[in-house]
């Protein structure tokens, strides 16, 4: 089936090799080719076959001799949050130096600030005292703010004779729109018991699935159509972004199957809490500290619970740091959730508990005499999440925990998707939708 290509590969890059050595040249190129075409692996969203000969030959020769990780198409094909695939991008020197010098040229340029703008909405959602429906209000003005300036500038550029495509811009407004979904559901809706709470996330489930419906009728659509002006540079860059962001939202999904798991397996440690061991956010003094352990353990035995709880606490302090919460070693409600995260829930995630984690994570801290980020992001991710878990829990949520991961599951398989369409413009477009639609279910909802 791809003689032709094979031919064309070793024509152009081993011309005069003959007999047993054109053979083995060959014999490295054909299986790769295999791969790359192959149907069932995570290849199949490749658009390999859509690339002209000279592109597919490109791709080809850099994978097998210019690619500095040897393993590059293997490593591909696995789940590891702990690392990128942005290896996999050939590398146009000639196209990046251009680029660089052309931007270069442009006085005072800068790329639009997404993170900023998500950082500002989280203010809108926690802080500004306005209404749900002002905040979705606030929330749609801005998003439709965000697509002006990201296609005045897409066209400022064509007028200007360059293709510019800012991947930033894709990564960071996926984030954003995650972002604020989730925060919204959280601070306005799950914690909200005067609203019809398990209707309103149904719907937006339902909206997500509809959306997801759409996209794939259309990411099928444009297979059809075929990838214009789409070149091996391309479509390796937006491969490469789909798989590491792919990688991190299963990393997530996979974290919340376990969780349900342990959940599920141990309804004596996630029952509903009783009236009398439900504590509130606030400080106390350390003297009534040491009389919270019937209340954090629930009547249950724990062994050195001094200890444990010492280093509960040293990890609050620690976390209200490197995480930015707003958790307190002296808040009963704190406490009682990080210990039983830490200390009584016993579920492990790639091997380890997450009071391995959280020690050894100390241990870190203590030897380098500062605030360091984890050994491995999916580390983090499993204590986050736990400690999450527990205050759902505190407050009798675990139906709201699980729901809200259902609409996570839907939603970042619905962003991530959005990457195959190979086009920078359309992915933003369909960014912009998703945004708005999002927007009207949720305002429907809540004026309703």
């Amino acid at each position: 089936m791809y003689k032709e290509l094979i031919k064309g590969y070793l024509d152009k890059h081993y011309p005069t090799l003959k007999g047993d050595e054109r053979k083995h040249q060959e014999n490295r190129v054909k299986p790769l080719i295999g791969k790359l075409t192959d149907k069932k692996s995570i290849y199949k969203d490749l658009p390999f076959d859509y690339l002209g000969m000279e592109e597919q030959i490109n791709l080809l020769h850099y994978i097998l001799e210019k690619s500095t990780e040897r393993q590059i198409v293997a490593n591909m094909g696995k789940t590891d949050v702990d690392r990128d695939y942005y290896d996999f991008i050939l590398k146009d020197e000639d196209k990046n130096w251009v680029t660089q010098e052309f931007m270069k040229s442009i006085e005072g340029f800068e790329p639009y600030n997404l993170i900023e703008c998500k950082w500002e909405n989280r203010n809108l959602i926690r802080y500004s005292g306005l209404s749900s429906a002002e905040v979705l209000e606030n929330l749609n003005s801005l998003n439709e703010r965000i697509i002006y300036l990201l296609f005045d500038e897409i066209q400022k550029f064509k007028i200007l004779g360059i293709d510019f495509e800012c991947m930033s811009y894709i990564t960071d407004y996926i984030d954003y729109t995650a972002d604020w979904v989730l925060q919204f559901l959280i601070h306005h809706v799950i914690w909200n018991e005067d609203i019809d709470r398990p209707k309103i996330m149904s719907n937006l489930l339902n909206t997500l699935n509809s959306l997801s419906d759409k996209i794939d009728f259309q990411l099928e659509r444009k297979r059809k159509e075929g990838f214009h002006r789409l070149d091996a540079e391309k479509a390796t860059r937006y491969f490469s972004f789909y798989r590491t962001n792919d990688v991190y939202y299963r990393e997530v999904l996979g974290i919340y199957d376990v969780l349900r798991k342990e959940v599920d397996e141990n309804p004596t440690l996630f029952s509903l809490v009783e009236d009398k061991y439900r504590v509130r956010k606030e400080l106390i003094s350390e003297e009534e500290l040491g009389n919270l352990q019937e209340t954090i353990t629930e009547g249950q035995h724990s062994y050195d619970y001094n200890i444990k709880l010492g280093i509960t606490r040293r990890f609050i302090d620690v976390m209200g740091q490197y995480g930015g919460r707003q958790c307190f070693s002296n808040c009963p409600q704190d406490l009682k959730t990080y210990y039983r995260e830490i200390f009584m829930s016993k579920v492990k995630y790639k091997g380890k508990q997450s009071s391995t984690i959280v020690q050894e994570y100390l241990g870190k801290i203590e030897t380098s005499g500062a605030i360091e980020p984890f050994d491995k992001d999916s580390q983090y991710m499993f204590v986050r999440e736990k400690i999450s878990r527990g205050y759902f829990r505190e407050k009798n949520n675990l139906d709201m925990y699980f729901l809200k991961a259902d609409i996570e599951k839907a939603l970042y398989n619905l962003l991530v998707k959005l990457y195959l369409f190979y086009d920078f413009s359309t992915i933003l477009e369909f960014i912009y939708e998703v945004n708005r639609e999002f927007l009207r279910s949720l305002s429907n909802d809540i004026k309703g």
